[in-house]
């Protein structure tokens, strides 16, 4: 799902990212951990940007944009965020703790 997808990408990127669902359609929660075949998450530099979006748009690729990524947190406007350090050790310590 987006979700889980996001916050590897905060935790071994290791960058966060203020990111905006209201694009989306549907119930946050189902958007957050729906696992469709039919989307995929894409970034680039700012540089890049107006490039891949000619690119996508050129082969008839919809795309939505739900933010940036940078900061030190991954954050969901309205539902809160989480400092990327912090993801980083609860990810790891999942596993350890279980066993403990």
């Amino acid at each position: 799902g987006l979700d889980p997808c996001l916050a590897e990408m905060a935790i071994f990127g290791p960058n966060g990212a203020p990111i905006d669902l209201a694009p989306l359609e549907g119930v946050a929660i189902a958007v957050w951990l729906y696992e469709a075949h039919s989307g995929i998450v894409l970034t680039c530099s700012n540089v890049q940007k107006e490039s891949l979006l000619t690119h996508l748009a050129s082969h008839n690729i919809p795309v939505t944009e739900l933010g940036s990524v940078g900061g030190e947190a991954l954050g969901f406007k309205g539902y809160g965020q989480i400092p990327v350090h912090q993801a980083h050790e609860l990810f790891e310590s999942v596993i350890p703790n279980a066993m403990a």
